[in-house]
């Protein structure tokens, strides 16, 4: 099941929201799949993997949503970042949410530091250039050559469920 697939099938029946005792175990499976994959993935073929190695559907989609949160936050520590972010459900309900509070981000974040050192500087790229928040840091640091990354205050980030 693709990953905007599974968005739309949520919007119409209750979905299996919960966190197994393998999740770490997950996380861990999905970020040596992303080293060990010879090119960048396209969204959909990596929802699919995540999808085969994760126990539900919802643990697939945290670890797509937040893995690359995580380890652009652990690639650029610099950046004084949001604590919080909002999220928007089905009904267009936002809600706004704290990460430190956020059960999946944690143990994602938790595994990605204790595999960060290790991988290789393409392997984070790979990871953390999913997020927007790399890509809205990458334009602002190309279009403007003598910014910091510390002197860049980004929104909260924007998750729809």
């Amino acid at each position: 099941m693709r990953f905007f697939d599974f968005l739309l099938k949520t919007k119409s029946s209750k979905s299996k929201d919960f966190i197994t005792p393998s999740f770490s175990s997950s996380v861990e499976k999905a970020i040596l799949f992303i080293d060990s994959s010879e090119k960048s993935l396209d969204g959909d073929t990596l929802f699919e993997k995540l999808s085969e190695i994760c126990e539900n559907n919802f643990e697939a989609q945290e670890i797509y949503l937040f893995l690359p949160i995580a380890f652009v936050r652990l690639f650029l520590p610099k950046v004084n970042w949001s604590y919080t972010y909002n999220e928007i459900d089905s009904n267009g309900k936002e809600t706004k949410k704290a990460f430190e509070n956020t059960e999946s981000y944690q143990i994602i974040l938790q595994v990605s530091e204790k595999h960060f050192q290790k991988l290789s500087r393409e392997t984070i790229i790979k990871i953390a250039g999913r997020s927007a928040e790399f890509n809205v840091m990458n334009q602002l640091l190309l279009d403007n050559k003598n910014a910091k990354p510390e002197d860049i205050k980004l929104s909260e980030t924007t998750i729809i469920r």
